[in-house]
């Protein structure tokens, strides 16, 4: 296993090496600019900045190439809003931050936050300290206002590498706090996607001694709490953070995030707010800020840029988050390794010989540092999500081990902060996660606290030894949603609530909101099965005709059928899928419910291969059967620009033949697999030797029913019922009536016998020509 205890795991770097800056300010005079046109050896320069309306870089020529220039162009990006502007001349491209100036705003600024420096691929980015919001009491009113800015004057600073950060821009309070009155702390949550807690203590080695050096020594007045029972909601990020940000479950059929519902909390409670992302704004994956929604129509033009961009600032603008810090520079980042995702590849994405992931973290300490210096400053809400441990490979995570390790050293000196690092699920990618161990580390996913000695203070002995006490106690991001509305909310008296209240130690699953495919953190009683088990046929023939006809539901949802339409109807390009074979057959028990999660294999008529692991959810005594949920465990990706629009990508295995021949035999034989599940089916006619009732008996146990229309031209309604239904349990009820479509092959029901007695379940079919 990767990270063993024996395995000598070495520090990772960057390939790239350190360029030194074109321009930059003085570190002494901040309003003189020096450049060193030597650096780009005659190559002509070019200046560039953020478009207010197309969100990507313009870039201009400098003629003539003088200081001044650069100078006046910068002042022109200033009073557009931006705080940086590009400069570029050959293979290398590197970033100008604007001199600070004292100025008030009466709006936010949403924009401007970094910008990059590129040599091939090598990269160097100069950053500003971080904006945040400021609070005044109105003369005339006495009424507070969470709409003045300034920015801070002062003398620029070299810090880490190659990064220039100039001090923040801080929303600050006219009124300076009374002694002895505590600020309200600052809350720093940063989540590495994909990271399994049994994964981050294997391989994030230099993060785990610098939370042990929190603990255990004595000159660091602060300590570390590890929630061990930290359970995820699902295994996507979307089902784990929902919950997170709106206090929403799966039981809800808002397809939003809900980012605003915490971000609007904390904002109306006088906090400025921070979001950070290392995701591209248009990525056709979408990013939490866009609630993770897929749009595979990536913008290409002008217009098609300006529309996305605009309808991205309209989404954004409803979250009440002040400041994006760095989330805007990752485009320009990934587009050096020719991608708009940090997904899967590549190994090392890096900026001037730092990993990418140092820069948002040392912006957030950049920004934690300009409050703790001023008295005036808003306490701060931030969210940091990193996406490097999402690969299918499992070793990236360790390129933020350094920076990480550096981070929680410094935030346990923080004395004002409650830091939260955690995860939201395991590895779902790797071979190993489609283990018996790697499905249980997939919803085990970590919690770290880094409390110090003050915030410990401001929040009290009772809840501090609650805290302790939940560290093994059950609960998901729900029950941290409710922990962090709590420490500001309205009760009076104030009620501590989620993490900050005793959790119940006799809790279980059954009282949590998580996915059915979901491994409960709890010792539970669950029942392993081997694979293929007879007993078990049923349901996997159940959940592979469930996700066939869920794939023709949507290939036709957008599609009229009629006589000029009939030849592309059935799967359009996605293949019909065949079941191969099942493993992982887990079941459990609740109250009158069986779950059972099944991991079914298939493949289509070309051979290519898929895995789905499926959730079904039965009554005892048989009398109904429902797929929950399904995931797909192979990569889906490959699919994503083969597949009709309509068509879920990871529904998709994609047929890249095409079937032209209308002759009814030819067409069945492509419709109708050989075996499916090792078994071959039986044909009974039912309509001109084209229509035909396809049954698969399994060992006398249960038997699987499906129509097959090769008929050319025509549809068919069918009425289905049954007799001897005292004697097998049935997926479906019976009677139904179905609409089986041309060259579409589709699933009725499957059975299994409760006793075998030699008597057969015949089910009747009546046929209607449409």
């Amino acid at each position: 296993m990767y990270g063993g205890p024996q395995e000598n795991l070495t520090s990772r770097r960057c390939d790239e090496r350190q360029y030194k800056a074109i321009c930059a300010f003085s570190a002494v005079n901040c309003s003189t600019l020096r450049c060193d046109w030597s650096i780009c050896r005659g190559n002509e320069v070019y200046l560039g900045v953020m478009s207010n309306s197309l969100g990507v870089v313009m870039w201009r020529l400098v003629r003539p190439l003088t200081e001044s220039v650069v100078m006046g162009f910068m002042k022109k990006t200033r009073r557009q809003g931006h705080e940086f502007c590009f400069i570029k001349c050959g293979l290398i491209m590197q970033v100008v931050v604007h001199k600070p100036k004292v100025r008030w705003w009466y709006t936010s600024r949403r924009s401007g936050e970094g910008g990059h420096i590129k040599c091939g691929l090598i990269i160097q980015v100069v950053v500003h300290k971080p904006k945040v919001r400021w609070w005044y009491t109105s003369r005339r009113s006495g009424e507070e206002s969470y709409q003045v800015w300034s920015d801070y004057a002062g003398n620029a600073n070299q810090a880490e590498g190659q990064v220039m950060l100039i001090k923040p821009k801080v929303r600050m309070s006219r009124k300076t706090r009374n002694p002895g009155v505590p600020m309200s702390m600052n809350i720093n949550i940063v989540l590495l996607d994909s990271i399994a807690r049994p994964h981050f203590y294997r391989v994030m080695r230099k993060s785990v001694s610098a939370l042990r050096d929190v603990v255990y020594r004595e000159s660091v007045n602060a300590t570390v709490l590890d929630f061990e029972m930290f359970q995820a909601v699902g295994q996507h990020t979307f089902e784990n953070l929902r919950p997170l940000f709106s206090g929403r479950t799966a039981n809800h059929s808002a397809d939003s995030l809900g980012i605003q519902v915490l971000f609007s909390h904390f904002f109306e409670r006088g906090y400025q707010t921070l979001f950070q992302e290392d995701l591209c704004w248009f990525d056709e994956w979408g990013t939490h800020l866009t609630n993770l929604r897929s749009r595979p129509d990536m913008p290409r033009t002008s217009a098609a840029y300006r529309k996305r961009w605009r309808a991205f600032q309209e989404l954004v603008n409803t979250y009440n988050i002040d400041n994006y810090g760095l989330t805007h520079f990752s485009c320009e980042v990934l587009n050096q390794y020719g991608y708009t995702n940090p997904y899967d590849r590549p190994g090392k994405i890096c900026l001037n010989g730092r990993f990418i992931s140092s820069y948002f973290l040392q912006y957030i300490k950049s920004i934690l540092s300009r409050i703790r210096s001023n008295k005036k400053a808003l306490p701060l809400l931030s969210y940091l999500h990193l996406n490097t441990g999402h690969n299918d490979w499992g070793t990236r995570i360790r390129n933020v081990d350094s920076a990480l390790a550096r981070f929680i050293s410094t935030m346990s000196r923080d004395d004002g902060t409650l830091s939260i690092i955690m995860s939201d699920h395991g590895h779902t990618r790797t071979p190993y996660a489609r283990t018996s161990e790697g499905m249980r580390e997939l919803y085990n996913p970590f919690l770290f606290m880094i409390v110090p000695h003050g915030v410990a203070a401001a929040l009290g002995k009772s809840v501090v030894a609650a805290l302790v006490q939940n560290q093994r106690r059950l609960f998901t991001t729900l029950d941290l949603h409710h922990m962090l509305k709590s420490i500001h909310g309205n009760s009076k008296p104030h009620k501590p609530a989620g993490l900050l209240a005793l959790l119940p130690s006799n809790r279980t699953c059954a009282d949590l909101p998580i996915m059915p495919l979901a491994q409960c953190r709890c010792e539970v009683a669950i029942e392993s099965f081997e694979d293929g088990s007879p007993k078990h046929v049923w349901l996997a023939e159940f959940a592979l005709g469930w996700l066939n006809n869920l794939i023709h539901k949507q290939y036709v949802s957008e599609k009229k059928p009629g006589p000029s339409s009939f030849g592309m109807l059935g799967y359009g390009r996605c293949s019909h899928l065949i079941g191969q074979s099942f493993t992982n057959v887990r079941e459990r028990h609740s109250g009158n419910y069986v779950y059972a999660s099944i991991d079914i294999h298939v493949s289509t008529e070309h051979a290519r291969n898929g895995i789905f692991q499926v959730a079904l959810k039965r009554t005892t005594n048989g009398e109904s059967l429902e797929l929950v949920s399904w995931n797909r465990h192979s990569l889906y990706n490959p699919f994503k620009t083969c597949k009709d629009r309509q068509v879920d990508v990871q529904l998709c295995i994609c047929n890249t033949k095409k079937l032209n021949n209308t002759n009814s035999a030819r067409a069945l034989n492509t419709l109708i697999p050989k075996t499916v599940f090792g078994v071959a089916p039986v044909l009974e006619t039912l309509y001109s030797n084209c229509l035909f009732l396809v049954r698969r008996d399994h060992c006398g146990i249960s038997t699987a029913y499906e129509l097959a229309n090769s008929c050319h031209g025509r549809s068919f309604m069918v009425d289905v019922s049954g007799s001897s239904l005292d004697d097998v349990i049935v997926s479906r009820g019976l009677p139904f009536v179905s609409t089986v479509q041309y060259r579409t092959v589709s699933f009725l029901f499957s059975v299994i016998r409760k006793v075998y007695d030699g008597r057969s379940f015949q089910p009747r079919i009546v046929v209607t020509v449409l």
